[in-house]
């Protein structure tokens, strides 16, 4: 019997696997890899499930760095691994990535792949900055290969740190775009007087969420309107109390805790713009998903974000923090939305850039150079 090469995901968040790492984990199994997964705590969809050969819970290994629980999360993961005998290892995130990185080169594991998929140091300043970007480098050298999720993302670490091992795959992306999933379909004429505007992601401050809620209060002020909030409640990034309320207690808000793909695709459809305001960003894929469905998405133009939008619809791409031009544009483009042929070319230009086949073949490429060497 012919040998199986065996990978080992690495996630602190079930997430993250659910989202980012299924359609990779999919990919290489489906090509004859063996997987297993290691992660903290948290349910996990079924299919991957199904794909994984076995699940190492380590319930110490949370997302914020955390002290003590990350050095009995470190040791747990070496553990794990030295079990496994994996002949790769692929983690993400700087916490996952110091973790992954330092078990992995501690047990002189062949191919050690730290994917970045955002800079989490990028807005932090002083001795939180420094920290988390110390092991960010820490991660960086201790890896064999470092796959960038943007060019963007892959331009910021130029200046920061050796980027020699780094590589964007394609036109870059975790996992791209399912197109059988996300597309225009049949979608109501828009209505101005039924206006739905769209946020799909985690409820965080880092995404930017308090931020929406005032560009909403002040839309809403003058039109018909009304916001679709789809996603689960961060607990280890909070948002304000008072910005909870807004979201339970505003009536022309709508809070959807969570949907599957298809459900969400379809509420796409349904809006006439996605606001965004994540203030770090690797590239942003429900900015790709609403593009394939059709659906523009403003957004502060960072890291990632820039780019998620096309060159010739720079209009949605607003400065950061910069809430009268985020309005004008909003308001502006709701006055005169995409015809029926612009669109389509908008639709497009997603689904040619990163559907999610052609990420996910070059993903597999890659890690299939890593096995025949």
């Amino acid at each position: 019997m012919k040998y199986k090469k065996k990978v080992v995901f690495l996630a602190t968040s079930n997430f993250s696997v659910n989202i980012f790492y299924l359609p990779q984990m999919k990919k290489l199994s489906d090509n004859g890899f063996e997987i297993e997964l290691i992660c903290g705590a948290g349910t996990l969809n079924q299919q991957v499930l199904s794909i994984v050969s076995e699940v190492y819970v380590i319930r110490n290994l949370k997302r914020n760095f955390s002290g003590w629980h990350d050095i009995f999360a470190l040791i747990a993961v070496i553990k794990s691994l030295k079990k496994s005998k994996p002949d790769i290892t692929i983690y993400a995130t700087p916490k996952a990535a110091i973790i992954g990185a330092l078990a992995s080169w501690v047990l002189k594991i062949n191919f050690r792949v730290y994917q970045i998929w955002g800079i989490r140091w990028q807005n932090f300043s002083g001795l939180a900055r420094f920290l988390v970007k110390s092991a960010d480098l820490i991660a960086v050298k201790l890896s064999t290969n470092v796959i960038v999720v943007s060019n963007s993302v892959l331009r910021y670490l130029e200046n920061n740190m050796d980027v020699s091992k780094m590589q964007v795959l394609g036109n870059g992306s975790t996992a791209g775009i399912n197109t059988d999933i996300f597309y225009i379909g049949n979608k109501r004429k828009f209505k101005s007087e039924n206006i739905i505007l769209g946020y799909s992601g985690r409820i965080a401050k880092d995404k930017g969420i308090e931020d929406l809620l005032g560009v909403f209060e002040k839309l809403s002020s003058d039109r018909d309107i009304s916001l679709e909030i789809i996603g689960n409640l961060d607990l280890e990034d909070l948002i304000s109390e008072d910005a909870m309320l807004k979201i339970e207690n505003n009536s022309k808000i709508k809070w959807i805790k969570f949907l599957d793909q298809k459900e969400l695709a379809e509420r796409m459809r349904h809006w006439q713009a996605q606001i965004f305001l994540s203030k770090r960003e690797g590239l942003g894929n429900v900015i790709l998903e609403a593009g394939a469905c059709g659906i523009p998405t403003f957004c502060w133009d960072t890291l990632g974000t820039k780019d998620a939008i096309p060159d010739f619809a720079k209009f949605f791409l607003i400065d950061i923090y910069n809430d009268s031009m985020l309005i004008q544009r909003i308001n502006k483009y709701l006055s005169q939305p995409f015809s029926t042929v612009e669109k389509q070319d908008y639709s497009n230009w997603y689904i040619n850039n990163f559907n999610q086949k052609m990420v996910l073949e070059s993903f597999y490429k890659y890690i299939k150079a890593l096995e025949a060497k």
